[in-house]
């Protein structure tokens, strides 16, 4: 029952979902990004 539904809004959904996975790859970079900030600081202490 649930397949049918998710295949209809995957129309819909398509543009949202591509835009939350750019979004959470963009915030992994940013993650990846201040984790290398942090271990830049920590090395100079």
């Amino acid at each position: 029952k649930i397949k049918p539904k998710i295949m209809g809004l995957g129309a819909k959904n398509g543009a949202v979902l591509s835009a939350s996975v750019e979004m959470h790859a963009f915030v992994l970079l940013l993650e990846r990004l201040f984790s290398g900030e942090a271990k830049k600081t920590q090395k100079k202490k």
